[in-house]
C-alpha cells in the first residue's frame, strides 16, 4: 500500500516499465507493464528508456550475461511544486 502523503501517492499516475538488460549494457524487450493512463506519455517514454538507457550488466564467471526481468516506476508529476 502506498502512503497518503508518498512521492508516488502524489503522482497523477505511474508508468511501469520492463526490461532486460543485455551483456552489452542496453536494455532490450522494453515494455509497458502498467500503464499511467497517459498513453502520448507512456509511448515516449518507453521509446526514451529503450533508446537512453544503459545498465552495467551482470558479470557470472567473470563475462558479462544477459539479466531479464527488471521494472522501473516512473511517476507523472503536476508540475506544481510540493509544500
Amino acid at each position: 500500500m502506498i502512503e497518503p502523503n508518498s512521492f508516488y501517492a502524489r503522482a497523477l499516475g505511474v508508468l511501469v516499465i520492463g526490461f532486460d538488460v543485455l551483456a552489452d549494457g542496453t536494455v532490450a524487450n522494453v515494455h509497458i507493464v502498467r500503464p499511467s493512463g497517459a498513453p502520448d506519455f507512456d509511448d515516449s517514454m518507453v521509446a526514451c528508456f529503450a533508446r537512453q538507457s544503459r545498465y552495467t550488466p551482470q558479470i557470472l564467471d567473470g563475462v558479462a550475461v544477459e539479466s531479464r526481468g527488471y521494472a522501473i516506476r516512473i511517476p507523472i508529476m503536476s508540475g506544481v511544486p510540493v509544500p
